[in-house]
């Protein structure tokens, strides 16, 4: 028997992975940034649900204003987990499950980033992690939608990211099938976003304020027609146990996720600006202008959390909310 029968013979068979798949993409948007009146800038608006700081402090809304806890995080000797007390007037007003996830899964990332800092040498610097209001995407090729809650992450020194975390994930596929199905999403055009009514409002607002003056003269009317008759076009979309509605967002049959990325940024640079997250149009404003000030960067994350070769099963953590599918409503 020849060498190269015996090693196809002895190949090993393809494995299946589970897992979920990520896309973040950078830029920055300021020389500094107040990390306080950002998060209670941004949570006081229903776009966004909450806003996590790095020394601890939970920002979310509660009885329409901006509530700010302190919460205490104190690091297991073993270094392999922690103890948080300090959430219970959080979960005392009810989040929705994706608030709720977003939270722990923020906090598990802060306890990851506690075994990297170092603050004698002031690195990282200060950050926020700031949940979007879920979207519904759907790409070209895609029967469904899948559905996100973007989650920004702010620094101090204003690098800004965003990161897309679409579910439902991949089950049972072989590596050239998550490369050709998710990893390479990025690069399929966006066929439809659905957005809630307050990130719909703004996205148009920073669209209208970016206009020169003369041509948001002549839209005027029709931007605000847009942003007023939003609600009555709202679609019904589960995530966990509960329900969302959404708007359709115009303009994007040839937009990507980089592209969707780019105008959630430019939101939370003009609602900074402002002072608040814009909800109707101002026709004789200063016409606005980003101040980007570097490069755009993006790239996949593939998450695998188990596939068929294990000889051991590790349960993840955080604990997944009950039900972590979305499907469409009629």
């Amino acid at each position: 028997m020849s060498m190269q029968s015996f090693l196809k013979r002895r190949r090993s068979p393809e494995h299946r992975y589970n897992g979920n798949i990520c896309f973040l993409y950078s830029s920055k948007i300021s020389e500094r940034v107040d990390l306080e009146r950002a998060c209670r800038i941004l949570v006081q608006s229903d776009a966004f649900n909450f806003a996590l700081c790095s020394r601890g402090a939970l920002y979310y809304r509660s009885e329409r204003s901006v509530t700010c806890d302190k919460l205490l995080i104190e690091q297991s000797l073993d270094g392999q987990g922690s103890s948080i007390i300090g959430l219970e007037k959080f979960l005392a007003c009810h989040p929705t499950d994706a608030a709720t996830m977003g939270v722990w899964k923020a906090l598990h990332l802060l306890n990851s980033d506690s075994k990297f800092s170092n603050g004698a040498s002031s690195f990282p610097v200060d950050s926020v992690r700031i949940q979007v209001s879920p979207v519904a995407i759907r790409l070209d090729g895609d029967d469904a939608y899948s559905l996100c809650t973007p989650m920004i992450r702010l620094y101090e020194d204003g690098t800004i990211s965003v990161l897309f975390e679409l579910l439902p994930g991949f089950e049972k596929r072989s590596v050239s099938e998550i490369v050709s199905d998710k990893v390479n999403a990025a690069m399929r055009e966006t066929k439809s976003l659905q957005v809630s009514v307050p990130l719909y409002r703004a996205a148009l607002e920073q669209q209208f304020s970016s206009m020169p003056l003369a041509t948001r003269w002549r839209q005027f009317s029709a931007f605000k027609r847009l942003m007023q008759n939003a609600p009555l076009t709202q679609e019904s979309f589960e995530l966990g146990g509960d329900k969302y509605n959404l708007v359709e967002l115009m303009l994007t049959n040839h937009l990507s996720l980089s592209d969707i990325a780019r105008n959630i940024i430019s939101i939370i640079e003009r609602s900074l600006d402002i002072g608040k997250v814009p909800q109707r149009p101002q026709r004789l404003a200063k016409q606005w202008m980003s101040r980007n000030l570097s490069g755009w960067f993006g790239k996949p994350i593939l998450i695998v959390s188990s596939h068929d070769g294990q000889c051991l099963r590790f349960t993840s953590w955080p604990p997944r909310c009950r039900n972590t599918t979305m499907r469409r409503l009629p």
